[in-house]
């Protein structure tokens, strides 16, 4: 019994930090969000900037702002939280000259 309490206490521990992961997530503008999706697919910010129609500059504060917001402190950091909340990613576009 106390194995499944533990268990238990665990899941809803985890359901707790995806919940608040969500909210942080929700903070986001639409097109934080669209830069959250290529900066974890892998895409750098002069690939962003040309997949969405935006200036660099504009996707460097958006991404400061992701990392902000959702509490991050790296790009992998970021990714498992992509990971977590199903987050849609474009495919990584090659060779941005």
């Amino acid at each position: 019994m106390r194995i499944a309490l533990e268990r238990d206490r665990k899941r809803l521990e985890e359901i707790k930090g995806v919940v608040m992961l969500r909210e942080r997530f929700n903070t986001l503008t639409r097109r934080e969000q669209e830069v959250m999706a290529c900066v974890t697919a892998g895409m750098l910010n002069k690939q962003i900037a040309e997949e969405i129609g935006i200036r660099l500059s504009t996707v460097k504060a958006h991404r400061g702002n992701v990392i902000r917001k959702m509490g991050t402190r790296s790009v992998p950091d970021l990714t498992r939280i992509a990971d977590i909340l199903g987050v849609d990613r474009p495919a990584k576009v090659e060779n941005a000259s």
